[in-house]
């Protein structure tokens, strides 16, 4: 193997597991190289910009800090910054969750204020995890070089092509070391997918419209009823819902999905449930078990599955903390 990732494997071996810096630092370089985000120059030398390095990490903050709702342990500067960020977000747009694909057109709207945010990143960054970063028991490994007068990281563009072509083998790792971080913070499900998807430039929800037809069953041809108001609610405008929050359990489950008016799913957000919801929901699960045909076996088996192991009862003593 090459040693310039051999060196790469070695920095992610002997990372400390005390916070995540040096793991979004090294996430937010291998994104950039992977994405072409680097400018060859010279016809042997690839710079990337700093800024554009700061601006990943914090979408990746972003996203476990105000959409997952997970915790960093520490809260140093930067996660301190970012944090300053959601509660601007929070105040002026909404506090509703959103991911950063859809928060950062707020931010980018004003380029002086998130401007500032990006300059103040890295001048913690600056001291604080770049030159750090490279660092194994007082090592500096020759990974790249800074520039930071012109706010540049230097690389040799073979170690580039090289880092690209083992893109993916070491963003899953680095991805295992923050997830290895944060299950010491947070009993949550699906950290590690929680971790990885931090890291997209778009978190995608899935379709749930064909869970409305094993849903509509359970009514057996009465009125349909919002699960939450028990008003009728019309066939043609009806939303699925989760009612442990999607961002929480981070999967589509039948288990955990009825039908809902859009005014009230709107109003519930992305709020825990009470109590009296996740004892209706049990009890709906139990009554759907017994309309599901066996052609949805499937969804049937995963209703089951959830309630033999009380995995309701397991997700919301965890989201209630």
């Amino acid at each position: 193997m090459d040693k310039y990732i051999l060196d790469w494997l070695r920095i992610i071996e002997e990372m400390r597991n005390d916070n995540t810096y040096k793991t979004a630092w090294g996430r937010a370089v291998i994104e950039c190289v992977y994405i072409n985000q680097y400018e060859v120059i010279n016809g042997n030398q690839a710079i990337i910009r700093q800024e554009d390095i700061a601006n990943k990490m914090i979408k990746y903050f972003w996203n476990q800090t105000f959409f997952f709702n997970l915790s960093q342990g520490k809260n140093p500067v930067i996660l301190q910054i970012v944090k300053k960020m959601i509660a601007e977000y929070k105040e002026n747009v909404t506090t509703y969750p959103k991911s950063w694909d859809q928060a950062e057109v707020y931010f980018l709207l004003n380029h002086k204020k998130y401007d500032s945010y990006i300059s103040k990143i890295l001048s913690n960054a600056r001291t604080n995890v770049c030159p750090r970063f490279k660092k194994v028991s007082n090592e500096n490994l020759e990974i790249y070089d800074i520039d930071d007068k012109n706010k540049l990281l230097i690389f040799n563009n073979c170690n580039v092509e090289t880092l690209k072509e083992y893109a993916f083998v070491l963003s899953k790792l680095l991805n295992f070391k923050w997830a290895q971080l944060l299950e010491r913070f947070n009993n949550v499900p699906k950290i590690n997918k929680k971790i990885s998807d931090s890291t997209a430039k778009k978190i995608k929800r899935g379709s749930l419209s064909k869970y409305k037809e094993i849903l509509l069953k359970y009514y057996h041809g009465d009125i349909i009823r919002d699960f939450y108001t028990n008003e009728p609610v019309d066939k043609s405008d009806i939303h699925i819902d989760h009612v442990l929050p999607w961002s929480f359990v981070y999967s589509d489950d039948l288990w955990n999905l009825v039908i809902t008016s859009p005014k009230t799913n709107l109003q519930k957000g992305n709020t825990p449930p009470k109590p009296d919801y996740i004892e209706k929901l049990k009890k709906r699960n139990n009554r759907l078990l017994c309309v599901i045909d066996n052609e949805d076996i499937k969804y049937k088996n995963s209703v089951k599955n959830a309630m033999d192991d009380s995995t309701i009862d397991k997700l919301y003593i965890n989201l209630k903390g």
